[in-house]
């Protein structure tokens, strides 16, 4: 009887419509059984490596999420990808990027509309091993959530990101951030502050060759740099 009750529960590890054979550690328990404050049990029991349990911390609450609404799916959604862009899962200081005036220190690259980062985020195949956020677009868009949706909705309140690229010396796919570049995040209509716009322009040109393969990444980064201080 323990193998019905199992599928049942959805803990069963081998049957298809089973949560924990699709997500695994992440799904043995339901939400509060054995989890306190969002927090999943005590990791060390099942993995020795570091990076590994990071990431399934940072998943946990995601997971928690992915029945609620798409503004709260996209909230945990960017504390992933903060957290990835931090390698850490604590100290992100999410309130610095919501406020009028640049985070301290930070350096303003340039700006992107909400609606247009959001949809790069969640179409970039930039976010692999060892970040977490690319395996986090796919479980949201398991749960069937528009990511870019959930993105958009959960960055409301947003007015700064760090600026992220795409791709490493050798062209490969992969995500980075170089610790005080920062963009501006504006709403549709909204103008750009003067630094932004001019470093926007240069920004924009830079991503277009990119995307179409132009040149080598190396050739623009000298024009990429006409950093604007924030």
């Amino acid at each position: 009887m323990s193998i019905p009750y199992s599928i049942s529960l959805r803990t069963n590890s081998t049957d298809p419509n089973s949560l924990t054979k699709q997500r695994g550690f992440l799904d043995l328990s339901p939400v509060g059984s054995a989890s306190v404050n969002e927090s999943p049990p005590p990791l060390k029991i099942w993995i020795n490596d570091p990076i590994q349990r990071q990431r399934i911390e940072r998943l946990f609450p995601l997971i928690d999420a992915l029945q609620v609404y798409p503004a709260v799916v996209g909230e945990n959604l960017l504390k992933v990808l903060l957290s990835d862009l931090h390698d850490r899962n604590d100290r992100l200081n999410i309130q610095a990027l919501k406020e009028q005036t640049p985070p301290l220190l930070a350096k303003l690259i340039g700006c992107r509309t909400k609606q247009q980062f959001c949809r790069e985020l969640s179409e970039r195949k930039a976010f692999n091993h060892p970040l977490t956020f690319g395996r986090a677009v796919e479980l949201a868009q398991s749960a069937g959530h528009d990511v870019s949706q959930c993105l958009i909705e959960g960055m409301q309140k947003y007015k700064y990101f760090p600026y992220i690229t795409y791709w490493d010396e050798k062209r490969h796919p992969k995500a980075k951030w170089k610790k005080r570049d920062y963009i501006q995040l504006l709403n549709n209509g909204e103008a750009p502050s003067p630094a932004a716009d001019t470093a926007a322009v240069i920004c924009d040109v830079c991503a277009e060759i990119e995307r179409w393969s132009l040149c080598y990444s190396s050739n623009i980064q000298r024009y990429r740099r006409a950093e604007c201080h924030g």
